[in-house]
């Protein structure tokens, strides 16, 4: 099949044309959605649990950057099926921003799906499937609504947090009582708050986990494993927190417990958390070592058999 032939079947690669539209496009887009950007902008400056949320466009770019030789080789089909997609991503954007109150997640949901669709129509289905991960990985910066984020994350992992954590000192011979989310030690009563539930470290957490294993690890399923070990591995660092921070409270004295180590936990109990990930990577690459790639055939080689 000659080269022409090929285009024809495949369409032609994105030219200049085709960025400026979807520069157009863009700007039309940040129009029409400032609602719902400007929401996640004021959570991600006031709601810690979300701080991280500047942080997955700049993966999304960066993967685009790491693999552009291969993503820049993409042949365009534009698809009219991505039509239907846009109108109904439009509407259900619409729909939801209608309602008193607002339904935010759902507006940003659809308003990604407004992205996905405009791919398929602009560039086409291959277009779409060679950049599925930066796409799709905008999910991750979407704030969860309040109220199920709080019955359905916040208080089971609260709940788990001073459970493990009252048990842990327990075993460790401190007399230890727990009253709900009280943890009673001798020195001091420690409350586990909804700050000290372990969801900042979950989430924060989770994105960098995704973006971690999608840029460098390689087979599939040591993706799925890694990314599902996170939410255990956050849950463990949070327990060790909370229950060195009952050790540290008789062990050393409440003030040096409670003070400036009780926020430097956060970030030692964060880094933890990412040495387990990483440790569990290497324990899974020694445990099942990637295959090693053939050898390639030297060129006098390659010139005899030819």
């Amino acid at each position: 099949m000659t080269s022409g032939e090929s285009e024809a079947l495949t369409g032609p690669r994105p030219d200049r044309g085709d960025w400026i539209r979807v520069g157009i496009l863009a700007v039309v887009f940040v129009v029409m959605f400032l609602p719902a950007l400007r929401r996640m902008l004021y959570v991600f400056v006031n709601d810690d649990n979300y701080s991280y949320g500047f942080f997955i466009p700049v993966v999304s770019a960066f993967y685009v950057y790491m693999n552009w030789p291969a993503l820049s080789k993409v042949r365009t089909n534009p698809s009219w099926l991505g039509a239907p997609a846009l109108v109904l991503s439009a509407l259900g954007y619409l729909a939801f921003a209608s309602l008193n109150p607002p339904q935010h997640y759902l507006m940003q949901v659809f308003m990604l799906g407004t992205i996905l669709s405009l791919t398929v129509l602009l560039f086409g289905w291959s277009t779409l499937r060679a950049y599925a991960f930066p796409l799709l990985y905008l999910l991750l910066m979407f704030p969860l609504p309040k109220a199920f984020e709080e019955q359905y994350i916040t208080l089971p992992l609260q709940r788990y947090a001073a459970a493990t954590g009252a048990s842990v000192i327990d075993a460790c011979g401190i007399p230890v009582v727990r009253d709900g989310n009280v943890i009673r030690v001798p020195a001091m009563d420690l409350l586990v708050e909804e700050a000290c539930s372990g969801i900042r470290s979950l989430f924060s957490l989770t994105a960098l986990s995704v973006a971690m294993v999608w840029l460098f690890e390689k087979r599939w399923w040591e993706k799925i494993l890694l990314i599902a070990l996170t939410p255990a591995i956050a849950v463990l660092a949070n327990v060790i927190r909370v229950s060195s921070t009952g050790m540290l409270a008789t062990w050393v004295s409440p003030d040096f417990a409670s003070g400036f180590l009780h926020y430097f936990q956060g970030l030692a109990i964060f880094a933890l958390g990412m040495t387990l990930l990483l440790t569990a990577a290497w324990i899974v690459k020694v445990l099942i070592p990637p295959p090693e790639s053939a050898p390639e055939a030297p060129a006098e080689e390659s010139a005899t058999d030819e």
